[in-house]
């Protein structure tokens, strides 16, 4: 059994290549937990200022450990929506960056 988590991330920067380098910070900081890939790197429609990055993590990690691992790595001061969500604000707590404004995250388990 493996699993997926998708982190979706809101970042106030200037270009895309900086969104791009933000996103490979984050899939190497993953990589020991499992193969972490970058879907996407867009510029965020509903605020201009931001771009949007999508990852997706596959990991053998026991589901539990997968996810606190996932959120232990990019911030603290997630608020927990349910056994297999949860949500990062900025100013909620601190974030691998400064300039992270909102992280998803999603746990999906995969047969």
């Amino acid at each position: 059994m493996s699993n997926l988590i998708v982190i979706r991330a809101f970042l106030d920067l200037d270009s895309a290549q900086e969104a791009e380098v933000r996103a490979g910070v984050i899939t190497r900081l993953l990589t020991p937990y499992g193969v972490a890939e970058i879907v996407y790197s867009r510029k965020y429609k509903k605020i201009p200022e931001y771009y949007e990055v999508l990852i997706e993590l596959r990991s053998q990690t026991h589901p539990k450990t997968a996810f606190t691992t996932v959120m232990d790595c990019l911030g603290e001061g997630w608020s927990i929506q349910s056994d297999t969500e949860a949500i990062w604000n900025h100013g909620n707590g601190q974030a691998i960056f400064d300039e992270l404004r909102w992280i998803g995250i999603e746990f999906i388990e995969v047969d």
